[in-house]
């Protein structure tokens, strides 16, 4: 993973990233890529170059919906089910003796998480009473919200 740098003062302009002299800013980049430019500090999504952990922590980053509990829930767990079927693509793409190996077993352990994972989520009971008081109903989206940071912290 990259290490952001903070930069109080702007010596020169950086146009591409809406950087004026004198603004303060965060850069960082890769062994192998170029620099990169923020006015607000990057997030760890951005940090790496893994496109798994990437993803992963795009999910992560994500605020919970608690006005649409149910469909934010069905989003992460299309995310997640699009992101277990491309790396089992990847392992079956594998020469089978690669499979067997160290980056294959890898793979392996990604796929399983996922898969547990998105067997939480659909675990978690999204359902709602009809005559419940705003109250339960708050209660029941922090319960519901609980439920999938936990779920989600899993993957890290």
């Amino acid at each position: 993973m990259a290490r952001a740098k903070f930069v109080k003062k702007a010596r020169r302009a950086v146009p591409e990233a809406g950087i004026e002299i004198g603004d303060s800013y965060y850069w960082w980049k890769f062994r192998f890529g170029g620099k990169h430019f923020s006015k607000t500090p990057p997030k760890p999504s951005q940090l790496t170059q893994s496109n798994y952990l990437s993803q992963i922590l795009a999910i992560q980053e994500r605020d919970f919906d608690r006005d649409d509990p149910e469909s934010f829930v069905e989003d992460v767990k299309g995310e997640l089910e699009s992101l277990k079927d491309e790396i089992e693509g990847n392992l079956q793409n594998m020469p089978e003796g690669l499979q067997q190996g160290d980056t294959g077993q890898l793979l392996q352990e990604r796929i399983d998480s996922l898969d547990q994972v998105i067997t939480d989520l659909e675990s978690i009971d999204m359902q709602f009473e009809d005559d419940i008081s705003d109250e339960e109903k708050e209660d029941k989206i922090n319960d519901i919200e609980s439920e999938y940071e936990n779920a989600v912290g899993e993957l890290g």
